[in-house]
């Protein structure tokens, strides 16, 4: 909800109350928490603390999902610093944890944050090949808002490469499936902020590359469906 102090007041409070217990794994969950909170707000210096605390716990306990995590946290502060190359040595431990203890969706998400610091060091035929996986993961997991997170990366992609018909494509097939699954997360919370943020980037990088291609009516007719909805997301949250 972006009420960053209350968030990082009951972070800490969980985090007093597993260090008075002696919960090392507890604690361990307190601080990734708080590193988010903290890369969510831009404070990397005490978001990479957090999580650097994070691995050392985990590692520590042979936690190999929460090290997987951690890893993958740290790589995100990394790119958020521009530093792509240690990104990617960090998501690419992320990937390899994912894998090793078989879980698709953790895996899915490593590969489009692989594809994600690709795409920033500029190789992206590598970041299509990240982008890739990730879609296809998604849908053999069947995960349809993250399988249209996917499409929308690959529709960026192409976009920045001057494949706009792809982009297109790859952009309407976002938008599909956002809209066919709205009604069956208007019940969740995250539903209320993070869908719709996801599901209008998704409408925006649309209409904007149908401009670039000079299909100025339906970029027009993309661009009011995609301001219907968000009010309608709006009006559904209140």
């Amino acid at each position: 909800l972006g009420d960053f102090k209350k968030a990082l007041k009951y972070h800490k409070l969980y985090l007093d109350i597993t260090e008075e217990l002696g919960n090392k794994y507890g604690e361990g969950v307190a601080y990734g928490s708080l590193g988010t909170v903290y890369l969510s707000r831009g404070d990397l210096h005490n978001a990479m603390k957090f999580f650097n605390l994070h691995l050392k716990i985990t590692t520590e306990l042979g936690d190999k999902s929460g090290e997987g995590n951690a890893y993958g946290n740290i790589g995100q502060g990394y790119l958020l610093q521009r530093d792509f190359k240690k990104a990617i040595e960090y998501h690419n431990l992320n990937l390899e944890i994912t894998k090793e203890i078989g879980d698709k969706h953790g895996e899915g998400i490593s590969c489009g944050r692989l594809g994600a610091d690709y795409l920033a060091l500029g190789d992206l035929m590598k970041a299509e090949d990240f982008f890739r996986r990730q879609l296809d993961i998604f849908k053999e997991v069947g995960d349809k808002s993250s399988e249209a997170a996917a499409y929308c990366s690959l529709a960026f992609l192409f976009e920045s490469q001057g494949r706009l018909p792809i982009a297109v494509e790859n952009y309407r097939a976002s938008i599909a499936l956002y809209d066919a699954t709205r009604s069956l997360l208007k019940s969740k919370d995250e539903w209320k902020v993070n869908f719709r943020h996801k599901a209008q980037i998704a409408y925006t990088g649309f209409w904007k590359a149908l401009v670039k291609q000079g299909k100025i009516d339906e970029a027009l007719f993309a661009a009011e469906k995609g301001r219907a909805q968000a009010l309608n997301d709006l009006m559904e949250c209140s």
